[in-house]
């Protein structure tokens, strides 16, 4: 019998465990509710469940989950551990006692959890590596520790100002603007395996203006500002969204590329870029345009636009014969052009009247209208030269206009 008794003893004794030297009654009910809720670059901040007849809740921690390290007690099951390092991964778990020194388990150890801090971001780089008239795509390097990124349009983190978010340190962000400026942050966090992120609440990996791809330019909002035929330097105008630059396209009649001109980056405030382009005279050319964004160390180029004919002639001489009263035009050749026609006015930018259209490069003015010219008048005019495409003869969009005084 006695045998017996001392084999009774044995189980028992043999029922209880030990954790991290923490004596611990088998029998008990385990911690529940064990999970993260906060973390900071050097710190995290768990809870567990308190339905369960316990005083005092300790919490272990460990790197390699073989090492044990109480680091935390509390009488409301919420812990916090500090001086840590950042972008890291720590194993915790909970037990339960009724004193403060810990010697009187109630509570068996919980669930072991892994949890993590925020990555340390300082340094990171932000680069835009895509764009389209509605998504740009940047790359974040430079972070330690991070296995999730996002990028946000607003300094602080904030689910409502969020654009993308992923594990991969390449985003995408979507359902934008065409031609819109944005200021994009980045931030480097921390997953734990049971789904906890880390993410720092308004440090920055780093900060960005990009820009979207403005849509394709319609033929009307480019062309030729000023022009001056005596230099063959014209400066254009491009009006899109925002963007860092154009590129000019020159073809010949056929549709040959010619020459392409990359237009310097820079916008005015009201959404028109523009560039100084040289020697394009006494050619007759197609002319289109396309917006680009720099992403990194390319260019991504949107649409190219309707194309717009530019042919400006040189070299206008004016022979006025007052006494004849009229006037004898002359005019460097246009390469590719088949014809010129002539129009006059007395206005800049309205009424011209058709005076003739030739193949030579004279003609001789006697009218303006219906009205003879007038001595002391100014009269402008446009010498518009025409290719011929099929059957047909096109003008060209952008041309020579000068002016003189009749005397």
């Amino acid at each position: 019998m006695k045998r017996i008794m001392k084999s009774i003893l044995l189980v028992m004794a043999l029922a209880f465990v030990s954790v991290a030297g923490l004596s611990v009654s088998a029998k008990a009910a385990a911690i529940t509710g064990l999970k993260q809720t906060g973390a900071s670059t050097s710190s995290f901040e768990v809870t567990c469940a308190t339905d369960l007849n316990t005083s005092y809740y300790a919490l272990e921690v460990s790197t390699d989950q073989v090492n044990w390290t109480v680091k935390d007690k509390s009488t409301d099951g919420s812990f916090y551990v500090g001086d840590l390092a950042a972008g890291s991964t720590y194993y915790v778990r909970a037990t339960g006692f009724a004193d403060y020194y810990l010697k009187q388990p109630v509570a068996t150890v919980s669930e072991v959890i892994d949890v993590v801090t925020v990555p340390n971001a300082t340094g990171a780089k932000l680069t835009q590596t895509g764009a389209t008239t509605s998504s740009m795509t940047y790359t974040i390097s430079g972070v330690s520790g991070a296995n999730m990124y996002a990028l946000g349009s607003n300094y602080s983190f904030a689910k409502s100002t969020i654009m993308a978010k992923g594990n991969s340190s390449t985003l995408t962000a979507s359902k934008l603007l065409p031609g819109t400026s944005y200021n994009v942050y980045a931030y480097a966090g921390r997953r734990s395996s049971v789904g906890y992120e880390a993410w720092p609440s308004y440090d920055l990996a780093a900060d960005y203006s990009g820009n979207t791809l403005p849509g394709k330019i319609s033929k009307a909002n480019f062309g030729v500002t000023t022009g001056f035929t005596n230099i063959d330097t014209y400066y254009w105008g491009v009006y899109t969204g925002a963007c860092d630059g154009v590129v000019y396209r020159f073809q010949n009649k056929k549709g040959k590329t010619i020459r392409t001109v990359v237009g310097e980056s820079g916008q005015s405030s009201n959404g028109t870029i523009s560039n100084r382009i040289t020697n394009i005279g006494g050619t007759f050319y197609k002319v289109s345009v396309a917006p680009y964004v720099t992403c990194g160390t390319k260019r991504v180029y949107g649409e190219w636009s309707p194309v717009k004919c530019f042919a400006v002639t040189s070299n206008v001489k004016w022979v006025r014969k007052v006494s004849q009263k009229k006037m004898k035009l002359s005019w460097k050749k246009v390469s590719g052009a088949v014809k010129y026609q002539i129009s006059i006015s007395t206005s800049q930018n309205s009424g011209y009247k058709k005076v003739t259209t030739t193949k030579k490069r004279t003609a001789i003015v006697k009218k303006c209208g219906k009205k003879r010219l007038k001595k002391g008048k100014k009269y402008y005019i446009r010498i518009i030269p025409m290719i011929k495409s099929g059957k047909k003869y096109k003008k060209a969009d952008l041309y020579y206009t000068g002016y003189t005084t009749f005397y």
